[in-house]
């Protein structure tokens, strides 16, 4: 989810900016197989709408404690979920895995939330693959 821009200083003429805005495409399933592709207006509505916190401090204590089935059925829950902490970098990420491994100090556990776990895979264009150019 993070937008990025491509300075074209060199192509600027005088009617434009002369970046290329690159922005995340959403789509929706249409009734005859087909699919239509989002504005950013309604993409962004959607967001604000549904945006929550990923865990309540007020809830982290029972989420803890929950039982091993419970536990899963929230992790598959938000499993595939893109969340935001916005000024991190990335910001945004998509939730392959939740893990409540919890660590023990001095025989006292310290309550810490959930860690996101994100699989990413680098594109093969963008990797080495025997040829240096």
């Amino acid at each position: 989810m993070e937008l990025v821009d491509f300075d074209l200083h060199a192509a600027q003429d005088k009617s434009g900016c002369g970046q290329f805005h690159f922005m995340p495409r959403f789509v929706r399933d249409l009734t005859d197989n087909g699919q239509e592709i989002l504005s950013m207006n309604e993409v962004l509505n959607y967001l604000i709408k549904s945006s929550t916190l990923l865990i309540n401090p007020d809830n982290l204590s029972r989420l803890v404690a929950m039982p091993q089935y419970k536990w899963q059925d929230f992790a598959d829950e938000v499993k595939g979920m893109v969340v935001t902490y916005p000024g991190k970098k990335p910001c945004s990420v998509r939730v392959d895995q939740l893990d409540r491994n919890q660590e023990e100090l001095c025989n006292k556990t310290l309550l810490a939330y959930p860690e996101i776990v994100h699989f990413g895979i680098r594109p093969p264009q963008l990797s080495y693959a025997g040829n240096a150019e």
